[in-house]
């Protein structure tokens, strides 16, 4: 449904509720977006009426959190998250309150997270209530809790995610006491499910800045404690030349920067983590080497994904993403059998974007943290493991493009062809099946992807060969 008839339903659910004697107003982030200019399809609705009260005016609508007083408000495909005034006590578990008390506006709004997200409107006489100075802060562009930060942390440490996030997301920078509490207490982001802090950093990157968004991770103090692999990769410095941004957290951070707009989960991951192999791979300043660093980075990216609770189908593809991100550079080296058996996966397009991602990192210097997406600037690096030096020899962009024109010209010719020889007919050979078949088969396949056999009777003289 469009965004016009979302608010319309929502402007509807708030004169219901006036009309039945009841205060009702937008609230959250439907608020914010609309004083900063942009629309929204999603929109809240806090009230003083009862859960009951509010089941009671609506017949199609569905109790989420009835002890909390959040209902879900339905009509045609729009919901409308009902909830009532309320006021929290202690949070135990870091994210829940132990009991809420029904309450008034005000209150309401104090226990919100920060005060971009703290202003009521009320539609119907076009009025926008602000409790905590939300508007001087948009104003300003800046991101400050609610109160003290401490204790709205403390509430849900989540929120300290959610912090740079904003912040990247609109462009505005912490407030410094904000900063403050979230370097204080970033170890206690431990405390938060996987699943939760997973899908905090994957919407890092559907922002519109998500280069800054991993900065920001970083300078709060919080990714050493989410992501240590890529933490790790401060200092790791390149040979001169290859990475002329700066060391491999600086070229994490610019190859992030150049994702394209709302990536996939597993983009969003292969990219970020793409070099975490490094690190332990490093051989120091002097040679600068990272052999097998894919492999290490696909390994340590398996463990990554599965700590974040990632389902199996997202952690295959970052990991086989990761294990290949270096093919556009050595393709040539590879036989022909071996880059069809890559390029026949369903992941070779997304191989090309992260390969686009990395290669656009290494172009120039940077200022990568300021860096919007896809476009980093031409400043100059950070100052933290800086590896100045020429630009690469082929063009960044013509690596890409002959990267593929090799798939496709590979892909012309076939890339997953019906073989030539099964294991039928290795048995109708007079061959007992065992450990050979495989490979005698495999030899054979890939005789076949080379174009060094093209027929049936070619390749039944070569497997008899082989079984000699």
């Amino acid at each position: 449904m469009s965004e016009k008839s979302a608010r319309e339903v929502a402007v509807g659910v708030v004169r219901r509720l006036r009309d039945a004697g009841h205060e009702a107003y937008f609230a959250g982030g439907c608020v914010r977006d609309m004083l900063m200019g942009s629309g929204s399809s999603d929109y809240d609705v806090a009230t003083s009426a009862l859960p009951d009260e509010v089941r009671k005016l609506f017949q199609k609508s569905i109790p989420v959190g009835a002890k909390f007083g959040v209902i879900i408000v339905r009509e045609g495909e729009v919901n409308v998250e009902v909830a009532t005034f309320r006021s929290e006590t202690t949070y135990s578990d870091g994210r829940h309150p132990d009991s809420v008390a029904f309450t008034s506006a005000k209150e309401d709004v104090l226990r919100r997270d920060f005060t971009i997200n703290g202003m009521l409107y009320d539609p119907i006489d076009d009025k926008v209530i602000d409790y905590v100075g939300g508007q001087e802060d948009l104003k300003a562009k800046v991101l400050r809790t609610i109160g003290e930060p401490r204790d709205r942390f403390g509430e849900d440490f989540l929120r300290m995610l959610r912090a740079p996030r904003f912040a990247a997301r609109f462009d505005f920078t912490l407030d410094e006491k904000t900063a403050d509490a979230i370097r204080e207490l970033a170890a206690s982001i431990t405390k938060v499910s996987a699943e939760r802090i997973r899908e905090e950093i994957v919407k890092m990157f559907e922002g519109p800045n998500p280069g800054r968004a991993l900065t920001m991770l970083d300078e709060t103090g919080l990714l050493e404690h989410v992501l240590p692999e890529v933490h790790a990769l401060h200092g790791v410095t390149h040979k001169p030349g290859e990475h002329p941004e700066g060391d491999a957290f600086v070229h994490t951070v610019a190859a992030v920067s150049a994702l394209p707009e709302n990536p996939s989960n597993e983009l969003a991951l292969a990219v970020l983590l793409h070099d975490v192999g490094k690190a332990p791979t490093w051989t120091g300043e002097v040679e600068s080497r990272f052999d097998g660093h894919d492999e290490k980075g696909a390994e340590l990216a398996k463990k990554i994904c599965s700590r974040l609770k990632c389902s199996n189908a997202e952690r295959d593809a970052v990991v086989w993403l990761i294990r290949h991100h270096d093919l556009g550079f050595v393709y040539d080296s590879k036989s022909k059998a071996g880059l069809k058996k890559i390029f026949a996966s369903p992941f070779i397009q997304m191989l090309f974007q992260v390969f686009e991602c990395d290669i656009t990192a290494s172009q120039s210097p940077r200022d990568v943290g300021a860096a919007p997406r896809g476009r980093p600037d031409n400043g100059q690096a950070r100052q933290n493991g800086q590896a100045q030096g020429p630009a690469p020899t082929i063009p960044p962009h013509e690596l890409l493009v002959n990267f593929i024109k090799k798939y496709e010209e590979l892909e012309a010719e076939g890339l997953k062809p019906e073989p030539l020889l099964t294991g039928e007919d290795l048995i109708a050979m007079g061959h007992k099946p065992g450990p050979e078949f495989s490979k005698v088969l495999s030899e054979v396949y890939d005789a076949q992807l080379n174009g060094e056999i093209s027929d049936r009777d070619s390749a039944i003289g070569m497997a008899r060969e082989l079984m000699e």
